[in-house]
């Protein structure tokens, strides 16, 4: 297909070997294993697109184990590189790719001169063409592969986390017309210094939109040069003729027009994603997760002031982990600490995204959720009482932990923080004198007639409570 879509050059070599590449991309950014079994297939499948467009079959059959040499070899170099610790940052990943990229040029230069002795003599001009042809598109073409999406995902972020503001549609159309159109015009006018233009409009991709967006930038960035290049009235050294050794000289100079850009970008990325990890871990617990206690006390004075101004009902609840002590005590921090993690991840689920769950410190939890009525509150204390008082197993130990729950509403009972926190722990130190494993609310709004008795806080009809001992 790409002979027929984008050309072959002088060399005899599709100007863009993209099968191969995206391939080894994809495979290495889904992480899968790849077994003999697939080789065989790919093979099969390369045989069958060659005899649909005409290929002679001895041909098929050279560049079919062309293209196997080249993933096999891709994908072993990649899986050594990540053993050894090589891909742990995007730096260090782009570095791989580098190397996954020569290997698996390498391996196609080796088959290439197997089937050239095959015919009589080697050509070493024809061979330098295809190892650099084979360089420059594995790397633009697993960068797209490995890089999609990543450089702005933030699944494992909250979204406050960073004040950035998201590159717009009309920027990435912007910047893709200006570099595209750029490097028609250098083809055009036989201006070369247009082309040189086009790659500092790629900087913008780098600087501004992304990894990702660079990266696909630069790949359309090539198409053009290589469509159109060759044949463009551009005076010597930018236009050398049609030659193997020509293949090699434009190479040569798409390499060096779009690499900075990636390289940019990669730096660019690097910076975001360590600004953002540290952001994280300054909000976040590190062993739960959760919310930490400082990001904790800003998110409740933030939701304070709300309720205060505009009348926003929300729940805050205190939850304590009963009888934490004797966890780490008789089985060891080690199970305490895998008994915290599962605890956080059954509070986490008792509530909705958008709800704020934190970690106080030690075994203490606490939410905020927006609520419409007491019933809610209820409903939710409840919720998360029943979902903890599961069992749990911690590496051969099954225990079953509870949790008491103190709440408090707000702006029922004042809009201060602080109030509103002195409240929680005095409802959860009478939930604590009550039995543990149950709840208690504080306020007034509890003992009013149109809504629930003290009682029913404390124990719903279908609850039952026990004090737990776990020692």
């Amino acid at each position: 297909m790409a002979d027929q879509i984008i050309g072959v050059g002088a060399a005899g070599y599709p100007l863009l070997l993209i099968a191969a590449p995206a391939a080894v991309g994809m495979l290495v950014r889904t992480g899968d294993r790849l077994d003999p079994i697939d080789l065989l297939k790919l093979f099969a499948v390369h045989i069958v697109m060659g005899l649909l467009f005409r290929f002679p079959p001895e041909a098929t059959l050279w560049a079919g184990a062309r293209d196997v040499a080249t993933i096999a070899v891709g994908v072993l170099a990649f899986q050594l590189m990540r053993r050894r610790g090589a891909v742990a940052s995007p730096i260090g990943l782009m570095g791989a790719l580098l190397v996954v990229a020569l290997a698996s040029s390498l391996a196609a230069v080796a088959v290439e001169a197997a089937a050239m002795l095959g015919g009589g003599a080697l050509d070493g001009v024809r061979l330098a063409a295809l190892m650099m042809v084979g360089v420059v598109s594995m790397t633009l073409m697993l960068s797209i592969s490995i890089t999609q999406g990543r450089d702005r995902s933030k699944s494992f972020l909250d979204s406050q986390v960073t004040n950035e503001r998201e590159p717009r549609a009309w920027e990435y159309v912007g910047a893709a017309a200006v570099a595209m159109l750029m490097v028609e015009f250098s083809i055009v006018t036989g201006w070369p210094v247009a082309a040189l233009a086009a790659s500092v409009a790629l900087l913008w991709f780098a600087l501004r939109l992304g990894l990702f967006a660079t990266t696909v930038a630069a790949f359309g960035f090539a198409v053009l040069f290589l469509m159109h290049g060759a044949a463009a009235p551009w005076p010597e050294p930018f236009s050398p003729a049609r030659t193997a050794a020509g293949d090699i000289l434009r190479y040569v100079a798409l390499a060096l027009l779009a690499t900075p850009s990636i390289v940019v970008a990669t730096v660019v990325f690097e910076q975001q994603r360590l600004k953002r990890m540290f952001a994280y871990r300054a909000r976040h617990d590190a062993l739960t997760r959760l919310t930490n206690r400082a990001h904790f006390l800003e998110m409740l004075h933030a939701y304070a002031e709300a309720a205060r101004r505009q009348e926003r009902r929300f729940l805050l609840l205190l939850v304590d982990l009963d009888h934490f002590k004797a966890v780490n005590d008789t089985f060891g921090h080690a199970r305490g600490d895998k008994m915290l993690i599962a605890v956080s991840s059954r509070i986490r689920a008792s509530f909705r995204a958008t709800d704020v769950v934190a970690r106080l410190g030690g075994d203490e939890f606490a939410v905020i959720a927006p609520i419409s009525s007491v019933e809610d509150a209820m409903r939710l204390a409840k919720r998360v009482v029943d979902n903890v008082y599961q069992d749990c197993d911690l590496e051969g130990v099954s225990l079953r932990p509870s949790v008491t729950v103190g709440g408090v509403l707000a702006p029922d009972n004042g809009a201060g923080s602080e109030r509103l926190l002195l409240l929680a722990d005095e409802a959860l130190y009478k939930a604590k004198a009550a039995g543990r494993n149950c709840w208690r609310f504080a306020g007034d709004e509890l003992r009013r007639p149109a809504m629930l008795p003290p009682a029913a806080a404390v124990a719903a009809p279908d609850h039952e409570f026990e004090t737990v001992f776990i020692d």
